[in-house]
């Protein structure tokens, strides 16, 4: 005769929140004789893209809490996504105060552009980074070289001006990226960031005080397929930084002699 098998564990019943289905979860629960609670239950579902067991413990009490929202943003997943939005999720609800709202985390993450746009189509406001004094989303998005997700900010009311984008693709060398925000998104080749009197906000890096124009950044940075991109859309070679230099300048005192001369003649 067989012995009588042990009752699952509560490490049983997480696992098996991670993993499903919602049946096998719930009856591991009820047999369970020191179950997890449901919030611990969704924690599990969240991250692993569970979202019918996500949606069963939001349906059945469970507040969304910052663990859940981020973790469903981990997952990558939709449907999980859906599964908050189903439940009340305010699509600009804020995850946590240095990480800002939904959008701005998903796009500081680096997450999928799918999982972008299904945000924005949900409502997302992809200025909210710039109405809390953060770096703007389309900064954030220029300075990893993402041109589809520019487009999409862009197609969904976030602005260029003021975002300094143009100046920090620049200066990573990202071509695509300055093309799209000059080309489609309207930018200002010889916008100085920033001007003498002009406040820097918080994001702005210390480092960057001497500012300048887009192609002082390319410049200084050796970025020579930018800085022949810029001059081709009217950048100004006489433009100077805060500290009165011009982009030949801040090319050779950065060590890039090559560019200077390029930008000699001109």
């Amino acid at each position: 005769m067989s012995s009588p098998r042990n009752p699952p564990t509560k490490t049983d019943v997480l696992q098996l929140s991670q993993t499903g289905p919602l049946e096998a979860a719930l009856a591991a629960r009820s047999a369970c004789t020191d179950p997890p609670t449901l919030r611990q239950m969704a924690h599990c579902a969240a991250p692993a893209g569970q979202a019918p067991i996500l949606q069963h413990c939001l349906s059945h009490g469970v507040q969304i809490d910052y663990l859940i929202l981020s973790r469903a943003l981990s997952s990558h997943s939709k449907p999980t996504l859906q599964a908050l939005f189903s439940a009340g999720l305010d699509p600009n609800a804020h995850v946590q105060a240095h990480l800002g709202s939904v959008i701005d985390t998903a796009i500081t993450l680096n997450l999928p552009n799918d999982i972008i746009a299904y945000l924005l189509q949900q409502g997302a406001d992809p200025r909210s980074a710039r109405e809390r004094g953060g770096m703007p989303n389309l900064t954030t998005a220029a300075c990893t070289g993402n041109a589809t997700l520019l487009r999409l900010l862009l197609k969904h009311g976030e602005m260029v001006g003021g975002s300094r984008a143009l100046h920090l693709a620049a200066r990573a060398g990202e071509l695509e990226v300055a093309r799209v925000l000059l080309e489609e998104g309207g930018a200002d080749v010889n916008e100085v960031a920033f001007a003498a009197e002009e406040a820097r906000p918080r994001w702005w890096r210390s480092g960057d005080d001497e500012a300048g124009a887009p192609l002082h950044f390319s410049a200084a940075a050796g970025k020579t397929d930018v800085v022949v991109y810029l001059l081709k859309k009217g950048a100004d070679v006489g433009t100077r930084d805060l500290k009165g230099r011009i982009a030949r300048e801040r090319a050779e005192e950065s060590g890039y002699p090559e560019v200077g001369a390029a930008l000699c003649g001109l």
